[in-house]
C-alpha cells in the first residue's frame, strides 16, 4: 500500500474547482436557455398577431436580440452571450425562410 503525501486542504481545492466548473457550465446553459425561451415567446407572439408577416417581424426582433447579446458579450467579456445571440439569429432566419418557402407570405 502506498500513501499519498497530501497537505491538508489540498484535496478540497480540487473539489471546489470541479464545483466552480460545474456551476459555470450550468450558468452558460441557463443563459442559452433563457435566450431561446425569449426568442420562442416573441416569435409565437408575432406569428399569432400577424400570420403573413409575423416571421419577418420576429426576424427583426431577433436581429435586435442579437445586437443586445453581442453588446452584453463585450461588456461582460463572456462569449456565451455572443453565441446565444448567433443561435437566436440563425434560428430566426431559418424560421423566416421556412415560412417564406411554405408560402405564408402573400
Amino acid at each position: 500500500m502506498t500513501t499519498e503525501n497530501t497537505t491538508p486542504g489540498e484535496g478540497e481545492n480540487k473539489g471546489d474547482e470541479d464545483k466552480k466548473e460545474l456551476s459555470k457550465s450550468t450558468v452558460n446553459l441557463r443563459i442559452l436557455g433563457y435566450n431561446l425561451l425569449l426568442f420562442a415567446l416573441y416569435t409565437f407572439a408575432c406569428m399569432a398577431a400577424d400570420q403573413s408577416q409575423g416571421s419577418v417581424n420576429a426576424l427583426l426582433i431577433a436581429f435586435f436580440h442579437f445586437v443586445v447579446c453581442t453588446l452584453l458579450a463585450i461588456i461582460k467579456r463572456n462569449a456565451i452571450w455572443f453565441l446565444a445571440g448567433m443561435l437566436v439569429l440563425i434560428i430566426g432566419f431559418g424560421t423566416c425562410m421556412n415560412n417564406y418557402h411554405m408560402g405564408s407570405f402573400r
